[in-house]
């Protein structure tokens, strides 16, 4: 069973919302709660009561509480479906909800918005050069559901070095806290500079790969300040 404080801190983080921002959104929805109140919550020093609760599943969008404690909720029968079937199975109750023969009388009209913000960096991610990425330069910019859900945060290529994938000054979107494998395409931070590059490991060693087969691999050692902000999903 997982604890009420990391969900709520994961969700709150996931729309990028301070503890004294969700505060303000929990205070129009008629709960009146502090910045304090909140940590406890999430610090897991106390609980928020029921509505509370339920308040907060409606402002952070949490629409499975049942699923976020208990890790599967056996009482939704959507649950025995992968994600494609889940679509599907929305697709046909949206078709049986617009026919009067099974539509319930009177039930409120849900819209669901597929538009979310993220944060995109100002400062060009090199794709052959380098630029150092300054973390506090951002705008909020809003992404559509053509922008996988797993995306934290967005960057700017610049240079050619991972042509034909990625063009000069195209938009990409990263997703952070990723492991990454053999093959996986990454935003690192090189010895100061900030890289899009594909990761190598293997037997003969680890290495920074560009796409572009005039630019050398970076090769990386014990030796080498590497970090790495996310994996490129987009």
């Amino acid at each position: 069973m997982n604890a009420i404080g990391p969900i709520i801190t994961k969700y709150r983080k996931d729309m990028h919302l301070t503890q004294s921002e969700l505060s303000e959104l929990l205070k129009k929805e008629g709960i009146d709660v502090s910045d304090k109140c909140l940590y406890s919550w999430e610090s897991g020093r106390t609980e928020p009561g029921v509505k509370q609760l339920f308040t907060l599943c409606k402002v952070l969008g949490i629409k499975d509480i049942y699923e976020e404690i208990f890790g599967v909720n056996p009482y939704n029968p959507l649950n025995r479906l992968n994600e494609e079937g889940k679509e599907r199975a929305s697709e046909y109750v949206d078709m049986l909800a617009a026919n009067e023969k099974y539509a319930k009388n009177n039930a409120p009209v849900i819209e669901i918005s597929t538009v979310r913000t993220i944060r995109l960096y100002e400062l060009g991610v090199s794709a052959g050069t380098g630029n150092f990425m300054d973390n506090e330069a951002f705008e909020e910019i809003e992404t559509d559901e053509f922008v996988p859900i797993e995306a934290d945060f967005a960057v700017h290529i610049t240079g050619d070095s991972m042509q034909p994938l990625f063009q000069d000054k195209q938009i990409v979107y990263v997703q952070k806290n990723v492991e990454l494998e053999d093959g996986d395409i990454g935003i690192f931070v090189f010895n100061g500079e900030a890289y899009c590059k594909k990761l190598m490991k293997n037997k003969k060693g680890t290495a920074l790969i560009s796409l572009n087969k005039k630019y050398d691999p970076i090769p990386i050692d014990e030796n080498s300040a590497i970090s790495v902000l996310g994996k490129v999903i987009v």
